[in-house]
């Protein structure tokens, strides 16, 4: 029998590891490969159970924040968060010391997680809020386009966003895989573009 079994509401050992904050257990899944992108039958990923474990008051924090903090070191996947939860793993990732903020923020900047908060700009805005001083770490990150969320923006026209992101220290120069700056005129619309 595997590591990633999974039970009858589509749960893996690992996600009742984390919810309930089992350290021995999880690093010892962990060890034995498990998946750390595995998702039950409502889309829950292993980093929504671990959140959930987190924000209960009664239980002690360090073995959630340990295994949060592992799964990001490990590139877990945070796609599949619902925007308030993703706004607790942000909330998580600044309270860290200053160098691992530097290290952390920039994985959460995910393509597929810009689309879903692009769908909403008032979420953007809602966390460019929320990171404060560190909006420039996150907002200059790219990903494996090249591309920042300033010029998912821009493709988009979303002027209150283009203007806020430049104001909290997006950069406009940097050229994607294609050639093209976040704020090119002749910005091709995304669905039209052939990816390498």
């Amino acid at each position: 029998m595997g590591v990633d079994v999974k039970d009858s509401h589509g749960r893996t050992a690992l996600s009742y590891a984390t919810e309930y904050g089992s350290l021995v257990v999880f690093n010892q899944l962990i060890t034995e490969g498990a998946d750390i992108d595995a998702t039950d039958m409502q889309d829950r990923s292993i980093l929504f159970y671990d959140l959930r474990g987190l924000s209960r008051k009664r239980e002690p924090a360090i073995p959630y924040q340990f295994m949060i903090q592992k799964l990001l070191d490990k590139n877990v996947n945070v796609r599949a968060l619902s925007f308030d939860d993703y706004l607790k793993l942000v909330d998580f990732v600044l309270n860290k010391r200053a160098n691992q903020v530097g290290m952390l923020l920039p994985k959460l900047m995910i393509g597929h997680r810009l689309f879903k908060l692009l769908d909403d700009p008032n979420n953007f805005l809602v966390l460019l809020d929320r990171l404060g001083k560190h909006a420039s770490l996150y907002v200059n990150t790219t990903d494996q386009h090249g591309r920042s969320v300033l010029s998912y923006a821009s493709e988009r026209r979303l002027r209150t966003l283009l203007q806020r992101l430049l104001s909290v220290g997006a950069d406009p120069n940097p050229k994607d895989l294609e050639g093209y700056t976040p704020l090119h005129a002749d910005y091709p619309p995304f669905f039209f573009r052939s990816w390498p």
